[in-house]
């Protein structure tokens, strides 16, 4: 890859951290999940250019900037970052699990002789 296009691939590699990811020890996500979400950015990217071997050069970036991935075969697990659209997902879920939580133990909590 020329120069150039090295720093044009890293500028919206930046860019798609930044807005389309979120990064912390908790987190993990998919090789494929993750590069989908990518391609997808990069379809849409001002830096975009033919790039014959866009998924080794992503995972290229993600291992340079710091990021492991746990082997898994052709799809590793990258750790340490998700999509702000699986976080929310996780979100949702984590407060629907807390509701029926606290409906339930309503349910259980005796009402009567109380007065």
């Amino acid at each position: 890859m020329r120069t150039d296009e090295g720093g044009r691939f890293s500028r919206a590699m930046t860019r798609f951290l930044e807005q389309q990811c979120v990064i912390g020890a908790e987190y993990s996500i998919a090789d494929e999940q993750l590069f989908a979400h990518f391609k997808a950015f990069w379809i849409q990217a001002p830096e975009r250019f033919d790039h014959l071997a866009l998924l080794g050069q992503f995972r290229v970036e993600l291992v340079e900037r710091g990021f492991h991935a746990e082997p898994g075969g052709k799809w590793p697990h990258w750790l340490g970052l998700t999509t702000r659209e699986q976080d929310n997902q996780r979100h949702r879920e984590e407060r629907e699990k807390r509701r029926m939580k606290k409906k339930k133990a309503l349910r259980s909590f005796p009402t009567k002789g109380w007065f």
